[in-house]
């Protein structure tokens, strides 16, 4: 296991563990907002990256225009989250803790995918790294989603 599988993994286990201590509210709109966030950094990242060149390597401005684009879409979407959450007050007492860990599992798969996007942009498959990395768990997992591809597939065909 590489550095990256641990990487994923840490994030993974981070936002869950944080996210189990919050309200419902709370958790529910941050999952909510950096689920956004995700979607539209990888939507508006490589359009950004080639209107602006911060690096020579168009690898390293694809990364840098995704990062910086999810930063400043989570930066806005989770303040707006928490003004909502100011509002909702949503609570659920004692099973806050059980869905907290939920809905920061799905932030964290969140999360952890667009780090490992930005880690896989700024190295190519071309490169040896860049295909070794592909070929990780986490990276299957996380950005091609292999297991889940293979279930929907499944459970397509189970009639068949």
């Amino acid at each position: 296991m590489i550095w990256i599988d641990l990487l994923a993994v840490a994030i993974l286990v981070a936002v869950i563990v944080v996210e189990s201590k919050r309200q419902l509210g709370s958790t529910l709109f941050d999952m909510v907002a950096v689920l956004a966030s995700v979607h539209l950094a990888k939507l508006v990242g490589p359009s950004f990256a080639h209107a602006v060149y911060v690096f020579r390597a168009p690898d390293d401005n694809q990364a840098f225009g995704i990062a910086l684009a999810f930063v400043l879409f989570a930066a806005g979407l989770l303040v707006l989250a928490k003004l909502v959450q100011d509002q909702a007050l949503l609570t659920i007492d004692a099973f806050d803790t059980i869905a907290g860990a939920i809905f920061g599992f799905a932030s964290g798969i969140a999360i952890a995918n667009v780090v490992l996007v930005i880690i896989l942009s700024a190295n190519p498959a071309a490169t040896a790294w860049g295909a070794d990395a592909r070929r990780r768990p986490a990276v299957q997992e996380l950005v091609y989603f292999r297991s889940y591809d293979w279930v929907m597939d499944e459970l397509r065909h189970i009639g068949d």
